[in-house]
């Protein structure tokens, strides 16, 4: 039995509609049959009261009783019913009954009924007082005159029997049709609504995700059309589905490549959707707006980055803009952040994608590039305003004056060379920038080139009054690096170290081995260095004191070599200094163990 409600709904439906049809046609039936043995009875009691009727106006004009052998009791023996003859006065002169079964009150009631009627001769009375029967009561006249009357009750048993059974047997037919009717309904029902309830299921099946789904095709009518469009669309679904699945394995994979891919970008990608909300944000971005670790991703971007420059690109580019280039200062780092947003493809503009870079090292790097060009500008400057100076004078006379010749002469020789030495370390440090194959690099034993370059600087040293004070180790200290390029190192130290130290002042050299690097201290008691000067004292053309360096000869390159080439052999450069107590430079390089060592341990 099935559970379905749409089975039981049109199941139901046909129940009602077989009893409403089959009990309307059965009463229908009933009630006319009924109505049709009602008529014949009713014409069948008045063929006999026709009949009677002469022999009774016979009986009355002759008044005399009839016998039981007149036509009179002849009929009403063959009837089974009871006639009963009256004479104008309403006395019963002749009847079929006997005498104590007579009802006078009933005849008496019909009489009243029949002088009710007046312009009647003829009534016609059912009761049930005595039992089922029907009373004819009709006047018998001759001549315009009341001869008397004839009154027949006609019994309604047989009628009562044959409508009971009437009604027993349609009752009966009523029931075996309805059951028959019942069980093809559910039959008739059944087959429409099972293919319905497969289809229910094959589609709730498909809404669970069980894509598969066939049902079989039992008729050829609609329903059958019905289940093989089905079929013929869950194999299309399977079919659609299946490459929806692909693409979306194709899709997830681009998006993970491309997550990947914008995960490791230098550049910080926002992108942001049409209602200003930020969709996606990489580690960079994360980085630059220093909000890594906290959730950014459907946050308004204005919660974000909180810059009035950033809402109003982003505003303009939604509006309708293609692309628009801005740079802010970020007031948390103070860092300097360029960004360029572009909006997505469609209309209208589904959002815009923000490509940040962080440009503060090099709108460093571009203002030292201003600096460095500027100063080397300044420092040839000098020099060649100086050696044109005395060209002119010379030019002028002064070559005939032997004294100021040699003096004006003497003036370009010693400008010539701070320009050669200038250009000389111009090349140096371009050179070790450039890396390729600015030095060759072997293990060497690095009190070699430290030595040297300590006594190339003896007499420097002696004639200033200033002594050298060395601190060497006994052990061999091997570093992969350049000979020359150490000495440059040492060499280039030492030369600031004696060009800012006074006369009997004190230099200190020392190196040793410590936890696996070889550290070398340079140390003066010169007049030191201000702390804010400390961390740019490595860049080109930078002077602590200007006056005094160019007094000393230098040319401002000599640190930022030694910075440069500490990199280039993996190496570091520290600086502590104290105004007028000295400084102190620390170098550190990665000490190389001797292969024999390695073989023996």
């Amino acid at each position: 039995m099935s559970t379905s409600r749409f089975f039981w709904r049109i199941f139901l439906t046909h129940v009602a509609l077989i009893v409403l049809c089959t009990v309307g046609l059965s009463l229908t039936v009933v009630r006319g049959y009924r109505q049709m043995i009602e008529e014949r009875f009713q014409s069948e009691v008045k063929t006999i009261a026709d009949v009677l009727t002469d022999n009774a106006r016979a009986v009355l004009l002759d008044q005399t009783a009839p016998q039981p052998s007149d036509e009179f009791f002849r009929i009403a023996a063959a009837r089974d019913n009871q006639h009963h003859l009256f004479n104008a006065d309403r006395i019963l002169i002749a009847s079929s009954v006997n005498e104590s079964e007579r009802d006078q009150i009933l005849i008496s009631n019909a009489f009243d009924q029949l002088n009710d009627q007046r312009a009647s001769i003829e009534i016609t009375i059912n009761s049930r007082t005595r039992g089922p029967y029907e009373l004819l009561l009709r006047e018998l006249r001759h001549d315009g005159k009341i001869l008397g009357y004839l009154q027949i009750e006609a019994s309604r048993e047989k009628i009562q029997d044959q409508l009971q059974n009437l009604s027993g047997i349609t009752w009966a037919i009523v029931f075996a049709v309805c059951c028959v009717g019942v069980a093809l309904s559910m039959i008739v029902v059944s087959r429409i609504t099972r293919p319905v309830e497969e289809l229910t299921r094959a589609s709730q099946a498909i809404a669970s995700g069980q894509w598969s789904q066939k049902v079989p095709v039992n008729t050829k009518d609609e329903l059958g059309s019905l289940a093989e469009a089905f079929n013929e669309m869950s194999r299309e679904m399977v079919s659609y589905i299946n490459e929806l699945q692909n693409q979306g394995q194709q899709l997830r994979a681009n998006s993970e490549r491309l997550a990947t891919v914008l995960g490791g970008m230098v550049e910080g990608v926002i992108a942001v959707d049409s209602a200003e909300r930020i969709l996606f944000a990489n580690k960079a971005a994360f980085k630059m707006i220093e909000f890594e670790g906290q959730r950014v991703v459907g946050r308004p971007y204005w919660e974000v980055l909180r810059n009035t420059d950033v809402q109003s690109v982003v505003r303009e580019v939604l509006s309708g803009q293609f692309q628009r280039k801005r740079e802010i200062v970020l007031p948390r780092n103070q860092s300097r952040i360029a960004f360029i947003a572009s909006r997505l493809p469609g209309e209208p503009c589904p959002g815009v994608v923000l490509v940040l870079h962080d440009v503060t090292e090099l709108r460093r790097l571009e203002q030292i590039r201003s600096e460095f060009v500027s100063n080397v500008g300044h420092e040839l400057k000098t020099p060649l305003a100086a050696i044109q100076a005395c060209t002119e004078t010379l030019l002028d006379g002064a070559i005939e004056d032997p004294k100021h010749a040699h003096h004006f002469l003497a003036q370009i020789t010693e400008h010539g060379d701070r320009l050669h030495k200038l250009i000389i370390d111009l090349m140096e440090l371009a050179k070790i920038e450039s890396e390729e194959d600015a030095f060759h690099l072997e293990n060497i034993d690095i009190g070699i080139p430290i030595q040297e370059a300590i006594d190339e600087h003896y007499p420097v040293a002696h004639g200033k009054q200033i002594s050298l004070i060395t601190n060497p180790t006994i052990d061999e200290l091997l570093v992969k690096a350049d000979h020359d390029g150490i000495r440059t190192i040492i060499n280039n130290l030492i030369d600031n170290a004696l060009n800012y130290t006074p006369t009997g002042g004190e230099i200190k050299i020392g190196w040793k081995a410590s936890e696996g690097n070889v550290v070398i201290e340079i140390s003066d008691s010169g007049i030191g260095i201000e702390p804010r000067h400390l961390e740019r004292i490595f860049e080109r053309f930078y002077r602590v004191d200007t006056a005094r360096a160019r007094a000393a000869g230098g040319t401002g390159l000599g640190l930022a070599i030694v910075k440069h080439l500490c990199n280039y052999f993996s190496g570091s450069i520290s600086v502590r200094s104290e105004l007028n107590q000295g400084s102190t430079f620390t170098l550190r390089f990665p000490q190389v163990e001797e292969p024999n060592r390695l073989s023996t341990h």
